[in-house]
């Protein structure tokens, strides 16, 4: 489960990297 996390959220910084903040902040809210 640790991997999986770790994982995921090595994507999500990656996203946040080139995403506009407002696509960002619509993903997050869902």
């Amino acid at each position: 489960a640790e991997y999986i996390d770790y994982y995921n959220n090595e994507r999500i910084q990656a996203k946040t990297k080139w995403m506009p903040p407002v696509k960002y902040r619509m993903a997050s809210t869902r």
